[in-house]
């Protein structure tokens, strides 16, 4: 069992739990289906952060249960959930540069653990070295481990959106798009029922690499 005061335990968990989730949404057909009204934004902003899928608060917390079998308190799971949410809304940002040319030696620092605006530039980025790219919520360091990191760069701006991207500011009419993309399918999921192919690896199901 987890002592409820490990302040660094919970973290580290609930941040462990957020990138694997982010990840999910991204890599999974039904899950990126709900999850690219996120991305569809052609704006890095605020105001990106809240918008979310209305489906998002139906399967978001699965991915927080293995934190209550492990012994975390469901009560400090929430609050440290709340933070992170909290914690992204300022990683959305297309005006803050990089911390390292604003405060040498420390933002350097900053940005080897924490996420920051340019790191959460790059994940919502449809640029090629962009696709899925730092995952993480609060902590960056699982995508150093898990190769899964990409830095901002200066010689390639950052075009936001998705690589299918609908010409609507219409937010419910986002909300179909998402799972419209698996069609046409290639040869590798045309065989497979609906059902089955909506928890493919987002590759499969709609053809990208």
């Amino acid at each position: 069992m987890l002592p409820s005061h490990s302040i660094p335990s919970c973290l580290e968990l609930c941040q462990k739990a957020a990138t694997t989730k982010h990840e999910f949404f991204a890599e999974v057909a039904l899950l990126w289906s709900a999850h690219h009204v996120h991305h569809s934004s052609e704006d890095m902003n605020m105001f990106v952060a809240p918008r979310v899928s209305i489906f998002r608060p139906f399967y978001k917390w699965a991915f927080y249960v293995p934190l209550v079998v492990l012994g975390l308190p469901p009560a400090t799971m929430v609050v440290h959930m709340q933070l992170g949410v909290i914690y992204t809304a300022w990683t959305h940002n297309d005006t803050i540069p990089k911390l390292s040319k604003v405060v040498p030696y420390l933002g350097h620092a900053i940005e080897f653990v924490m996420v920051t605006p340019s790191h959460h530039r790059v994940h919502h980025g449809a640029n090629k070295y962009c696709l899925d790219k730092n995952y993480g919520m609060v902590l960056i360091v699982y995508d150093r481990l898990f190769s899964t990191f990409a830095e901002e760069r200066e010689d390639e701006p950052i075009v936001y959106g998705t690589l299918k991207q609908r010409d609507s500011y219409d937010i419910i009419g986002h909300l179909p798009k998402g799972v419209n993309v698996p069609f046409p399918l290639p040869l590798s999921a045309q065989s497979v029922p609906l059902c089955e192919r909506a928890l493919l690896p987002l590759h499969l199901v709609t053809g990208l690499a």
